[in-house]
């Protein structure tokens, strides 16, 4: 579970921002049936965070910090000797920014044991490396890494340190350096992030290739792949999305003349290549009239259904693994061709405790402000992002505002789009200049 992330020079972000599941304990009862309990009822996280904000203000920029965060942790060991890190995208809006450092910092619990892991690091180096971690709740120190020095160890650090020092690369983080040199302590945490994040980013940049995660778990074994079939065909049903089957034929033809770009894993290669040629049908009943020929036709993803329907199975997998292993699934763009009652179904599912047994959570970004008006979401879990008349974004949360000025009761849908919260679009139609052609 993710408890929080901070970011600094980072994109459009120039100063530090900060987004976090963490809920005050004195929430009113209704309030708590909807949270997670951590380290013992010590404090509470919600499973949820919607984001909010004007076109072009920052939004996707966060989830792209933390996909970036998350790709320098499992990826920086195959960096070549003095190879760019890939992270690395400071702030360009001003000049003191442009070769500065970018922080990367985040708080997660693993196996029950919270972690804190810090990273700073410029364009080619690992500047400052630092994981505490919380056993029985107190803090102590894993190891601690700064450029130029040797690697501080607590007492707690199991394994080879000095040759793993030898195998170090300047542009690579010792935590997936170690895991990949076989320390077994710090395994469980780099499999946290292999496996717990889901990214469903609205972007045309090649540089993050959408990966099939349904097609991945109807390419599972025929028991396990048979278990996910059966929750993804429920969870179009039940959005309805009337399917009866879902087949997947391969086309290898696809792969004719495809040339990947440079710098991307294998292992991403290889899953955007299986995500390329297996092409998914959807199965409608055919009918005549209104009986049932008791036959099924099928329809091509792609070609012949509609955006939402689209839309809907691609989060399937995502929205299903997340809830089954308790991950954290990351969605952008997200009332993207979707209505605004699917958007509040998929929140749900997340917010019930019920279904929602292995702590998965949900961040999204959004201009649906039908959440908003909902009384069973609250302001800890709405967020907003501003941008400054230099260009630099700015995150907060409502729950920053004071609660004397935002009290209880608050429509917050009307507040937000009325612009008390900022965060909206100053439109000036005045400026538009429409030259004659003559």
């Amino acid at each position: 579970m993710l408890i929080d992330f901070t970011f600094e020079n980072y994109l459009s972000f120039k100063n530090r921002a900060t987004i976090s599941f963490v809920i005050p304990g004195d929430k009113e009862a209704k309030y708590t049936r909807y949270v997670l309990e951590v380290e013992n009822g010590k404090y509470l996280l919600s499973p949820f965070a919607a984001i909010y904000g004007q076109n072009a203000a920052g939004k996707s920029n966060v989830i792209k910090a933390l996909m970036d965060f998350v790709n320098l942790v499992l990826y920086s060991h195959t960096l070549g000797i003095d190879a760019p890190i890939p992270s690395y995208k400071p702030y360009k809006l001003d000049v003191s920014c442009r070769s500065a450092s970018v922080l990367f910092e985040a708080e997660f619990l693993v196996d029950e044991i919270r972690y804190l892991l810090k990273v700073l690091f410029d364009r080619n180096s690992i500047l400052q490396e630092e994981l505490i971690y919380y056993p029985q709740g107190r803090k102590a120190l894993l190891y601690s890494r700064k450029q130029g020095e040797p690697i501080h160890f607590g007492s707690s650090f199991k394994g080879t340190k000095k040759g793993l020092e030898q195998f170090l690369r300047p542009n690579a983080l010792f935590l997936s350096t170690a895991v990949n040199l076989s320390n077994e302590q710090l395994r469980p945490l780099y499999k946290y992030f292999q496996t717990k994040y889901r990214f469903h980013v609205a972007m045309v940049s090649s540089e993050h290739p959408i990966i099939g995660t349904t097609l991945t778990l109807l390419a599972e074994k025929p028991i396990k792949r048979d278990t996910y079939k059966k929750a993804i065909l429920s969870f179009l049903n039940a959005a309805d999305i009337s399917v009866t089957d879902v087949v997947i034929k391969k086309d290898e033809a696809l792969l004719k003349d495809f040339v990947f770009p440079p710098d991307i894993p294998q292992q991403v290669k290889d899953r955007f290549i299986e995500s390329l040629v297996n092409k998914p049908f959807l199965a409608h009943t055919l009918y005549n009239g209104s009986e049932s020929m008791g036959e099924d036709v099928l329809f091509d993803l792609g070609k012949e259904e509609s955006g939402g329907t689209i839309k809907m199975y691609e989060l399937a997998g995502e929205i299903i693994d997340s809830l089954k292993t308790g991950g954290v699934l990351l969605i952008d763009e997200f009332n993207s061709g979707l209505h605004p009652q699917l958007c509040e179904f998929i929140v749900a599912l997340f917010r019930d405790r019920t279904i929602n047994t292995k702590g998965a959570q949900l961040i999204v970004t959004s201009h649906d402000t039908n959440l908003m008006a909902r009384d069973d979401i609250y302001r800890d879990e709405l967020w907003l992002v501003d941008r400054d008349s230099y260009g630099a974004s700015e995150l907060y949360s409502i729950n920053d505002f004071s609660k004397n000025e935002v009290r209880k009761g608050t429509n917050l849908e009307k507040w937000y789009l009325d612009g008390r919260f900022k965060a909206v679009p100053s439109i000036n139609p005045s400026a538009l200049i429409l030259e004659s052609a003559e």
